[in-house]
């Protein structure tokens, strides 16, 4: 009852930001990607991708305030120099092994303060999945390479609360067997992304995203954990209507 209640008050949200802003003001994306994480859990049942899927279409939309990208939207409360969003984001470490419980995807929102090449980002579960926060620091740098090549890249720091840790990274008592008891407190991750955009032509592109995660050793201790470092990468057609 609680989550059906949250995904209407989400999606009444979103649908009067929607029609906020004037369709003019941006423009509409699509196109087809495909994601590969790194098989960094052990023996896990599951993609641990936000929507356990790793072909995914391309949906987003850009406008003047409020835009969407895949599974997050924001909406600028402050345009500028300095600008601050209020984002909504399906996020999480979908797992599952053994007699291990299901671990899920949770919603999330929070602010993001926006500088020229530093970001800060927080986020809360709102979902009622973990109920716990996370906080990420980067330092980001576009690079333009020509008149068809743009890259972006960014390097950082993510804080993940004690509550976020022991719901995706704890091993309880009545799930031990397979994995020994475990029981993570909060934690410091280390996050680097090198993104490159190739332009076809006026209305379409192709992307290719590489992203690197080293988890601190709370979570790299624990059982479910099979690299301490591990990779995604993420390939896209996109086309703006």
């Amino acid at each position: 009852m609680k989550h059906q209640i949250l995904t209407k008050f989400i999606k009444i949200f979103f649908l009067i930001l929607v029609t906020s802003t004037p369709v003019h003001a941006g423009k509409f994306i699509t196109g087809l990607g495909y994601l590969y994480p790194e098989k960094y859990r052990r023996d896990n049942e599951i993609n641990p991708l936000p929507f356990g899927l790793s072909i995914v279409p391309m949906i987003a939309y850009r406008g003047g305030r409020f835009s969407l990208l895949g599974p997050r939207m924001s909406y600028r409360l402050i345009k500028g120099i300095i600008g601050l969003n209020l984002n909504v984001n399906i996020a999480g470490d979908r797992y599952k092994a053994n007699i291990l419980d299901q671990r899920d995807t949770a919603i999330h929102t929070g602010l993001s303060v926006l500088l020229p090449f530093v970001s800060l980002r927080y986020e809360q579960d709102v979902s009622s999945t973990h109920n716990g926060n996370i906080f990420r620091a980067m330092l980001r740098l576009p690079i333009p390479v020509g008149q068809k090549v743009f890259l972006r890249t960014s390097f950082g720091l993510e804080y993940v609360s004690e509550k976020f840790s022991d719901y995706y990274y704890r091993v309880d008592y009545h799930e031990v067997g397979l994995f020994n008891y475990y029981n993570p407190n909060k934690e410091r991750n280390i996050l680097f992304n090198l993104n490159a955009t190739y332009t076809l032509d006026k209305s379409s592109s192709l992307n290719l995203n590489w992203s690197h995660k080293r988890f601190g050793k709370e979570i790299a201790n624990s059982p479910t954990i099979r690299l301490k470092n591990f990779n995604t990468i993420g390939f896209f057609w996109n086309y703006a209507i």
